[in-house]
């Protein structure tokens, strides 16, 4: 009743109390309102709308594909600047894979709620990698010598590719029977420790327990090594031997592992330690080992670093189809220098970029040859291997057998 009293209170609603029945207006009719015709919403309205969840998902996908092939377009055109051909190629295949490796599986993550933080990722990597292209065509040495390390084998994915030949199908870990046989041991040295502390006697005496210790150690030597390939021990004994810079990792010191005989206890190693050091250790070599380049590659960036071979020259890059908006076309040398703060800094390029002329491009492809080694058989012999690495020695060899001839090829 207060309801009604209050609305019937208002100032429009004072006519009812006069109004005649002929009229036939109720309170129902009083208090609705008519609604107001809707106007036409314009077509900037629609457009900024906010869409629904599906149409969002779908307008994102069509976004980062857009985003993805815009980064994948300016990847292929770095690649075509770069000095060395075989970098040229290598670079392209890499991106077109790794690009083509996400290309359907967003729709197939659609519900998986972090798959869109990992892509993210991935295009924030895209993007390093394209910077890191644009450096190195601008000369600064150290991007450049990353690209070509990448390209050779040094670090990445090709190294991995390079270092698969080398490696034995099995794992040259602790086999079954040894890992039996080890199980067996302490089982054993368990039962002999029982039953003297439940005769009362304590601990074993010392001497025995050190024969027993002495005997379980002697078998357990076979299982200490490493269980490797013949190439791959010449590999690594050549690579202690020569010892090549240390540009990209250290070089092994030892090729199989330091395992001591007895622990801080004093009691024989477990076995169980003993497996992990080995695996430890086997992951050390895998870490600190150059693998071989194929030959036709290994002599090709010989006669580069020594400046018998010419590298192709690179393509001249298109200039910009406009003049960039903050510059005047009138403007002198001397007026972009003093107003060096409002200009782009695309203008004068990069500040640690150099001129990719020969006598730089040598000195780089010296410190990528001194990295790389060159492994073939021995004439007449299956297990052995001659290892040739690269660097100042092998190119003054080379150069002396050289000398006096004086003619240059292309690549």
């Amino acid at each position: 009743m207060l309801r009604w009293r209050h609305i019937l209170s208002q100032p429009g609603s004072r006519t009812l109390y006069n109004a005649a029945p002929s009229h036939g207006v109720t309170i129902n009719e009083a208090l609705i309102q008519p609604k107001p015709t809707p106007t036409p919403k314009k077509a900037s309205e629609l457009a900024n709308r906010r869409p629904s969840g599906l149409r969002t998902k779908i307008l994102e996908e069509v976004q980062r594909g857009l985003c993805s092939r815009h980064l994948l377009r300016a990847i292929l055109r770095e690649c075509t600047y770069l000095p060395d051909k075989w970098a040229r190629q290598w670079t392209a295949q890499r991106a077109i894979s790794r690009f083509r490796s996400y290309e359907f599986k967003a729709w197939e993550h659609r519900k998986d709620e972090s798959y869109g933080e990992r892509l993210m990722k991935k295009e924030k990597e895209a993007r390093s990698s394209l910077a890191l292209l644009r450096r190195a065509n601008e000369g600064e040495r150290k991007c450049l010598l990353r690209v070509l390390f990448m390209a050779y084998g040094r670090v990445g994915k090709r190294r991995h590719e390079l270092i698969e030949p080398l490696l034995r199908q099995n794992t040259p870990f602790i086999s079954i029977e040894t890992e039996a046989e080890d199980g067996e041991q302490l089982d054993r040295q368990d039962e002999l420790t029982a039953e003297w502390q439940g005769n009362g006697l304590g601990e074993p005496p010392h001497e025995q327990q050190d024969e027993r210790q002495h005997d379980i150690a002697d078998k357990g030597k076979q299982s200490r090594t490493l269980d490797l390939t013949p190439q791959f021990t010449a590999l690594v004994m050549s690579q202690m031997k020569n010892a090549p810079p240390k540009l990209v990792r250290p070089n092994p010191r030892h090729i199989q592992p330091v395992i001591p005989e007895r622990n801080t206890w004093l009691r024989p190693m477990p076995q169980k330690r003993i497996k992990n050091m080995k695996q430890k250790h086997y992951a050390y070599l895998l870490d600190r080992i150059q693998p071989p380049l194929p030959s036709e590659q290994w002599l090709r960036l010989r006669g580069l670093a020594l400046g018998s071979i010419h590298a192709e020259p690179v393509p001249a890059r298109r200039g910009n189809a406009r003049a960039s908006p903050g510059l005047d076309e009138g403007n002198s040398a001397l007026e972009m220098v003093v107003q060096r703060p409002k200009v782009p800094l695309t203008v004068f390029g990069s500040k640690d970029g150099h001129a990719l002329m020969q006598r730089f491009l040598r000195r780089v492809y010296t410190e990528v040859f001194s990295q790389c080694p060159m492994m073939e058989l021995k004439e007449g012999s299956s297990d052995e291997w001659e290892i040739t690495w690269g660097g100042e020695k092998t190119l003054a060899q080379y150069q002396a057998r050289l000398h006096g001839k004086g003619h240059t090829t292309d690549a």
